[in-house]
């Protein structure tokens, strides 16, 4: 059974070629209608035609978006990012082994890590962080669009810009 124009499609056709339509987590299953004309025994044994059965996968369920309720005049929710410190974290320990000489240049701790070393550059940035910046970070204070991929796209090199960038009120 192969539709070519579902827009063309008589309901009719539809009506008499579809049996249920059944709708699993994971999947459809489209049963047709067993085809009556059929004289000889079939796979059943019975003489009855077994109906055709098709299956087309979902996608899977996207999470839904986190939703926080803030009421006036309470603090906000400390919101730790992980992935963020950890950045914040491995830019000071490069920058300090590029410092000590246990790393000679960026594309060497690019080749120890794996990672590109325009990845690396970019990740080292995140070392030149004003100080009241990390420790909020660190406290789970951030603002919530301040996130790994934001700091990947750029940061400023004075620390009053940076706090103005990233919508720290000093």
């Amino acid at each position: 059974m192969r539709f070519r124009d579902a827009g063309a499609l008589p309901h009719g056709l539809v009506r008499d070629k579809i049996q249920r339509v059944v709708v699993h987590r994971c999947d459809v299953e489209i049963v047709g209608k067993a085809a009556t004309t059929s004289a000889a025994p079939t796979e059943a044994g019975n003489g009855d035609a077994v109906p055709p059965i098709y299956r087309a996968p979902l996608p899977a369920p996207q999470p839904r978006a986190r939703k926080e309720i803030i009421a006036p005049g309470e603090p906000t929710p400390r919101r730790i990012n992980h992935g963020l410190i950890l950045a914040i974290a491995r830019a000071k320990r490069w920058m300090q082994g590029l410092c000590d000489g246990r790393y000679q240049h960026t594309a060497e701790i690019a080749r120890r890590f794996k990672l590109n070393d325009a990845h690396v550059r970019r990740l080292l940035r995140f070392g030149y962080l004003a100080p009241d910046i990390v420790e909020a970070i660190v406290e789970g204070r951030q603002p919530r669009a301040l996130t790994v991929r934001r700091l990947l796209k750029g940061i400023p090199c004075a620390w009053a810009d940076q706090r103005r960038s990233f919508s720290f009120a000093r």
